[in-house]
């Protein structure tokens, strides 16, 4: 702050406190209104999406499952990732999600909806050892939601990954941004299904 104000902080002027509206950060925001009386805790709107991906995670564990179980199949395996590539040459690999990462698991939606069934004729046809990890996905690919539920995802969701990333960017403007959570709100509110209900 006294960057800021050299000549002695004006804690009046102090307006903003962005976080990403955890509880220990709304609680560190409700103490800095002891110093800064006119400090609003607004939540990052970049987090605040990546929460919605959080909730659609949380309630797709079918979809979630599928999604870190492949990544097992895959992880450190070079004679999988010969097969795949020998059976679908084009077919990038799947997607590693990182939870923390932002927008991460919607792509790994994404990938899985758009080439689910060369996964699964891969996974099911062509890997036949014992591990656990392959044994677990055929269980999941029997599931006869899943893939509905990755197209439903796909369909109504994935465009998250795109705002998220632009609400990234450092050069938004503060019109740009609320167009972007405009937007995000208008195709949120024409979701249909159970989720859209979250």
């Amino acid at each position: 702050m006294h960057l800021l104000w050299p000549s002695g902080v004006k804690y009046k002027e102090v307006l903003l406190f962005v976080s990403d509206a955890t509880p220990n950060m709304v609680k560190s925001a409700n103490s800095l209104t002891m110093l800064y009386p006119n400090l609003i805790n607004l939540t990052c709107l970049a987090h605040g999406i990546h929460r919605i991906s959080e909730c659609l995670r949380n309630e797709y564990s079918t979809v979630d499952k599928l999604i870190a179980t492949i990544k097992k199949v895959f992880l450190k395996a070079p004679s999988r990732i010969i097969k795949l590539r020998e059976l679908f040459p084009n077919l990038p690999l799947p997607p590693q999600p990182i939870i923390t990462r932002w927008g991460t698991w919607l792509n790994a939606v994404e990938h899985y909806s758009n080439n689910f069934d060369s996964i699964k004729h891969t996974v099911i046809s062509h890997l036949d050892d014992e591990a656990e990890s392959i044994k677990k996905s055929k269980e999941l690919f029997e599931d006869k939601h899943l893939q509905n539920d990755l197209a439903y995802l796909k369909s109504n969701f994935c465009f998250l990954i795109q705002a998220i990333t632009n609400l990234e960017k450092s050069t938004l403007s503060l019109d740009e941004s609320l167009n972007i959570i405009l937007n995000v709100k208008d195709k949120l509110n024409k979701c249909n299904g159970r989720a859209a209900e979250l």
